[in-house]
């Protein structure tokens, strides 16, 4: 079986589009081929480059005539994760597809797919609205994690902080970390902050200078 995953990553719109589908990829192809759909231009840049990084084969699109992209493109499964499809999408590519999946947030718009997976803690409450044969797959026991995050012993709270991590995930555009950083260190001058970024980060020089 040929999967296809259709997703964006890049200074805007962050990274956890493609962080998330690596997740996914990293079990399917254990049974399937699998590869990536991705825009490619400046914004989306570092995203491409991540999945590359992974291993995995990227076609390149752009914005326009996405779905003959797709099509020319082929494959048995289309899994989707892009705020930017909407119900022709859905509907254009099912038609195209044997198998279609989306990855949800929001249920902002009517999902004609073979599934749909929402991993977040409200997805029961968003009244999903489903096509006849479409499985719902809602909730936190569908949350994709990485391998490094799977089996951890159960958290302990100290009662003393001494060092606390501080991450706003992949790209951060209005640069807040930064902002974070300062208020942190000097409402809490004795605890040590451990920031972490992303690969879409692009102000790096500032944080650093930050004491």
């Amino acid at each position: 079986m040929k999967i296809l995953i259709r997703a964006d990553g890049g200074y805007n719109i962050g990274m956890g589009h493609v962080m998330r589908m690596l997740v996914l990829a990293d079990r399917l192809k254990d049974f399937s081929e699998v590869v990536f759909v991705c825009r490619k231009n400046g914004e989306f840049e570092t995203g491409v480059n991540l999945i590359e990084a992974y291993g995995y084969p990227v076609f390149t699109v752009n914005g326009e005539a996405i779905i003959d992209q797709l099509a020319g493109i082929g494959g048995d499964c289309l899994i989707t994760d892009s705020y930017d499809a909407d119900e022709s999408y859905f509907k254009c590519t099912r038609d195209i597809f044997s198998i279609t999946g989306y990855m949800d947030d929001l249920n902002k718009v009517r999902i004609n797919a073979d599934f749909i997976i929402n991993q977040n803690i409200y997805a029961q409450d968003l009244g999903y609205e489903k096509y006849e044969g479409t499985l719902l797959l809602l909730g936190t026991q569908y949350a994709l994690l990485r391998d490094e995050f799977r089996g951890l012993p159960a958290r302990k709270t100290r009662r003393d902080v001494e060092s606390v991590l501080v991450t706003l995930g992949g790209s951060d555009p209005q640069n807040l970390t930064e902002k974070i950083a300062l208020k942190l260190g000097r409402a809490f001058p004795g605890i040590t902050f451990h920031v972490t970024v992303g690969p879409s980060f692009i102000n790096g020089d500032s944080l650093e200078a930050v004491e």
